[in-house]
């Protein structure tokens, strides 16, 4: 649910569609799973996340200006940015909710602001997400 909400919170969009594979207890729990989600905006979204393993919680947004790389893409800590040719223009540091900041550098023109509290996602936000996890589910043959 965090990373859906953590790619619909920055495009402020929903996506269009959502594919992913999962790997599947045999209690029906969904231990492992990789997904991918599209937007109208055409931006893209691929996803993993479980609790079976350890694997960095990181996080890379890439755009037509460069990319931002976030230590943790729940509470992250360090966020740099990079311009077009690779190089890191910007380091931003200390614990901080990143969605109004990251984007405002990813979209241009945003300050990312405009009606959303940083600390709260909106109920309709968690219902839109939990209607791709229903999507999801699904195609992992579960209910």
């Amino acid at each position: 649910m965090y990373l859906v909400e953590f790619s619909t919170g920055i495009l402020r969009e929903n996506p269009v569609s959502a594919s992913g594979s999962a790997k599947i207890t045999p209690t029906g729990v969904d231990e492992a799973a990789v997904f991918n989600l599209q937007f109208a905006s055409g931006c893209l979204a691929n996803l993993a996340c479980g609790f079976t393993y350890t694997a960095r919680n990181n996080a890379i947004i890439y755009g037509s200006s460069g990319r931002i790389e976030l230590d943790s893409c729940y509470k992250p800590v360090n966020i740099e940015r990079y311009d077009a040719d690779g190089r890191l223009a910007e380091t931003f540091a200390g614990r901080m909710w990143m969605g109004s900041s990251t984007r405002s550098v990813i979209l241009p023109g945003s300050s990312g602001t405009e009606g959303r509290k940083a600390n709260l996602v909106p109920l309709e936000d968690s219902v839109a997400c939990a209607e791709v996890f229903d999507i999801l589910r699904k195609q992992w043959g579960l209910k």
